[in-house]
């Protein structure tokens, strides 16, 4: 048979400082790192810093704003006419939304207006 189980102690004193033998959120998941050690050199490996470079400035370019707009269009496009027998041959404006969401958050204004011009006459 099963004991019931004993209700979860507090995590604070009377005297407001908290338990040193539990975490803070006793119960909950969290971290499985000791909270007595100090993790403090423990830091995240990274590739060399030219890979870095060279990655950040490829997706910061212009012209991979300007390609992925067209890209994501021309995706967008292809979906349009796979659905086109289940949808009615209607057209569904709302498909180019995520071309214009892409293109805009890449490269602002310009590749935004590309894929809404390109939606557009699509």
């Amino acid at each position: 048979m099963l004991e019931p189980r004993a209700p979860p102690r507090p995590n604070r004193l009377e005297s407001g400082e908290t338990r040193r033998d539990e975490p803070p959120f006793a119960g909950i998941a969290t971290s499985t790192l000791n909270p007595t050690e100090d993790h403090s050199t423990d830091a995240p490996v990274a590739p060399p810093a030219d890979a870095r470079a060279r990655t950040s400035r490829l997706f910061r370019s212009p012209a991979f704003a300007y390609a992925a707009s067209v890209v994501a269009t021309a995706a967008t496009v292809g979906v349009r006419f796979g659905i086109a027998p289940w949808a009615q041959n209607r057209v569904v404006p709302t498909l180019f939304l995520v071309p214009v969401i892409l293109g805009s958050y890449l490269g602002g204004l310009g590749p935004g207006l590309l894929a809404t011009s390109l939606g557009r006459h699509a």
